[in-house]
């Protein structure tokens, strides 16, 4: 396996993938060697399904606690075809599901537990169980404590939190996250999120807190929908009362025959009533002005976000396209060091023997 990955240059940190294969002990007999080979080919089985274009070893094991039977299978993390890294996020439950699938068919026990969403190992169940101080225990309730925050709605804030707590984040990767702590007895700790549980990986906690954001988010915009409709109607309401009172000065200018005194009397109230209207309007206009200048601000932003879509697609096509030809270019390559490898391996490939000379130059 070494070999292999020094000949694809995968000397990464991570050099290959464990598997755990467990079986019930009412299934086979630990004590019987027939079913130790029994165990070694579904653990085969399980690896053809697994990688089939890696290298795997399995070893059959027996625990020391119940006495049961169980496989190890070490993938090795070059692909034989295309020398790429084994990919081994997340991928748990399509395992267990092949898993599944192949006790099934041949009839044996399958599990009856429900997923977990946190990852314990047998120490840490051991310490548990003697009721003694376990340090992930201690920082998964940290962490959900933080998630418990509603507040908390960003992964910098959920960041920010756990450091005032004194756990600092640390990116490792598209999905795992590293949290390092001192624990309660003053020793340096660090764990992996998928070490921790799925529900402390970090596609699952930014999920979280995005859906928290997009709702105070929605919860901003309704409020401010609300008020933009409460101007609409202030502003037709004014507009009516205005109305009503030009056509009221209108039907009085037409109608009445009154007295000098009455006119006079009628003048000015009619000189008040526009000297208000004009008050109105200029008071109202400031705000038709703001309504305006939001709705030319709400349509610039709509602008920008169809731009911003637009360059994202393009830059995505462009992502791909090179993406595809960097695959190619990689793939001829290494057909091109399989070729020299084969023919410098190949069978009919000879060294020619010198004839011996000794040091005085003569030939015999």
């Amino acid at each position: 396996m070494k070999a292999t990955r020094s000949v694809f240059k995968n000397t990464g940190k991570t050099e290959v993938m464990r598997v755990i294969q467990s079986f019930s002990a009412s299934d086979f007999n630990s004590a019987d060697p027939h079913a130790w080979q029994q165990v070694n080919q579904l653990g085969l089985e399980l690896a053809q399904k697994i990688a089939p274009d890696h290298e795997v070893a399995v070893y059959t094991h027996i625990d020391g606690v119940g006495h049961k039977l169980h496989n190890h299978l070490l993938i090795n993390m070059p692909n034989l075809q295309t020398g790429k890294k084994y990919h081994h996020h997340n991928d748990w439950e399509r395992i267990a599901k092949l898993s599944n699938q192949i006790t099934q068919a041949h009839g044996l026990s399958l599990p009856t537990q429900s997923p977990q969403s946190e990852r314990k190992s047998m120490a840490e169940k051991q310490l548990a169980n003697k009721n003694k101080y376990v340090w992930k225990d201690d920082l998964r309730r940290q962490i959900d404590s933080v998630m418990l925050d509603s507040s908390v709605s960003s992964y910098k804030a959920f960041s920010e939190s756990l450091s005032s707590k004194g756990i600092k984040v640390l990116d490792r990767g598209k999905n795992v996250l590293t949290f390092a702590f001192i624990d309660a007895e003053g020793k340096k700790r660090r764990a992996r999120s998928y070490r921790l549980g799925k529900d402390y990986e970090r596609e699952i906690l930014e999920y979280e807190l995005e859906r928290r954001a997009k709702q105070a988010d929605k919860g901003l915009d309704d409020s401010k929908q609300q008020r933009i409709i409460e101007i609409s109607r202030e502003t037709e309401l004014r507009k009516q009362t205005f109305d009503t009172s030009e056509q009221s000065i209108n039907h009085l200018a037409v109608t009445t025959k009154q007295t000098q005194r009455d006119q006079s009397r009628n003048i000015e109230q009619t000189n008040n009533v526009i000297v208000k209207q004009h008050s109105f309007r200029t008071a109202i206009k400031p705000l038709t002005t703001g309504i305006q200048q939001l709705k030319d601000g709400l349509q610039k932003l709509t602008d920008q976000v169809k731009q911003f879509l637009k360059s994202r697609d393009i830059g995505r096509e462009f992502a791909q396209r090179f993406k595809a030809d960097m695959l190619k270019q990689d793939l001829n390559q290494r057909q091109n060091v399989q070729n020299d490898l084969a023919k410098r391996t190949s069978p009919t490939h000879h060294s020619v023997q010198r004839p011996y000379k000794p040091r005085g130059g003569m030939e015999r």
